[in-house]
């Protein structure tokens, strides 16, 4: 890794220490080949992190939650924008890392994002924007679904269930359609509204 400051430097993973290999080094600018464990004439406590505090130490000041080369470091996922995966994730949330395995990669006709794509020609997040406003019973609007924007979510959570329709006995409705069978049979006007069935005649 790169000791220089440069636009992408602090968002490298620091090197290991040069002595035990097992933590990262201190400091990656200036330099700094040891952990504060293995520093020479130490081994020195690691500082708090300047930006939270936590004595989760990592490098170059900032604990493991801070840095941005931590695999710990929380960022957004690369396909979906969802926030909460980690470097040691590749940058994917759990249900793209699954979908990138399972389809292959090209451009979407939605979003115009290179990335993994379904059947449809549509990467995930265009599609989970269009289940958002699926109309019960229809199949989803890929077009409609992606017109005034893309939901963004969570990482990970849990799928969104569907509340079910509300479960209608079925024995009183063969009762009120025989009632309205039989009235009709005998000549008698039967009006619908709201759910109130009113007869006249």
């Amino acid at each position: 890794m790169s000791t220089k400051p440069g636009v992408t430097s602090r968002f490298r993973p620091p090197k290991f220490c040069f002595t035990c290999g097992v933590n990262r080094a201190a400091w990656h600018w200036p330099s700094v080949d040891y952990c504060y464990g293995c520093l020479p004439g130490g081994p020195f406590p690691a500082p708090s992190c300047e930006r939270c505090g936590s004595p989760d130490y990592f490098s170059q000041g900032l604990c493991e939650r801070c840095h941005p080369g931590s695999p710990h470091y929380i960022g957004q996922c690369k396909d979906c924008y969802a926030w909460g995966v980690y470097r040691g994730h590749q940058w994917r949330c759990r249900h793209c890392a699954w979908w990138a395995s399972h389809n292959p990669v090209g451009d979407c006709r939605f979003c115009h994002r290179r990335l993994p794509i379904g059947e449809r020609g549509a990467c995930r997040l265009c599609i989970e924007s269009a289940r958002r406003i699926q109309q019960p019973g229809r199949d989803i609007d890929l077009d409609e679904g992606t017109r005034h924007g893309l939901q963004l979510f969570f990482a990970n959570m849990p799928a969104r269930r569907k509340l079910p329709l509300p479960a209608q006995s079925t024995r009183a409705s063969r009762i009120v359609l025989d009632a309205e069978a039989s009235l009709e049979s005998r000549g008698v006007v039967v009006f619908r509204a709201r759910g109130v069935v009113t007869a006249t005649g």
